[in-house]
């Protein structure tokens, strides 16, 4: 019995919650972040091919740099994830391969303080490659009421 997954790969360029320019000083602080944008084209490219089908979540390569809320770009940021929650509501897929983004942790700490103000949360799961940002994120997460 064969049963096809119906796993989608999310091509997702984002680059505005990144801040990186105070470690490339040769780089305009406008331009730095905008590495991740081509990483994820790139990352989309090295990946096997599969039979996933592919959405590619559209991204706005205007550089604002804007701290709104303690989220930079964040007028960007919520843009490009309510394209990204779309495409996921029409795929309705079961797993879902994501390519690209950023790392940044001040997004996922505002998530889960917005989310813990309004609901109950009994578990949450973070995967992250890179021990620097781990550490940032475990610190940051420390000082979240929800974590007290």
């Amino acid at each position: 019995m064969n049963q096809k997954s119906n796993t989608i790969r999310l091509i997702y360029p984002q680059w505005q919650g990144g801040i990186v320019f105070n470690w490339m000083p040769d780089i305009p602080a406008e331009d730095s972040s905008k590495g991740y944008y081509l990483g994820a084209r790139i990352l989309n490219m090295l990946a096997p091919e599969s039979s996933q089908k592919a959405y590619e979540v559209p991204v706005s390569t205007d550089a604002k740099r804007k701290v709104e809320k303690g989220i930079m770009d964040r007028e960007d940021i919520i843009k490009q994830t309510k394209s990204a929650l779309e495409i996921l509501e029409k795929s309705n897929p079961e797993k879902i391969v994501t390519l690209g983004g950023e790392c940044s942790v001040s997004v996922v700490v505002r998530l889960i303080n917005d989310i813990a103000s309004n609901y109950d949360i009994i578990g949450l799961t973070i995967a992250e490659p890179m021990p620097r940002i781990a550490i940032k994120l475990r610190n940051m997460m420390s000082k979240l009421p929800l974590f007290k």
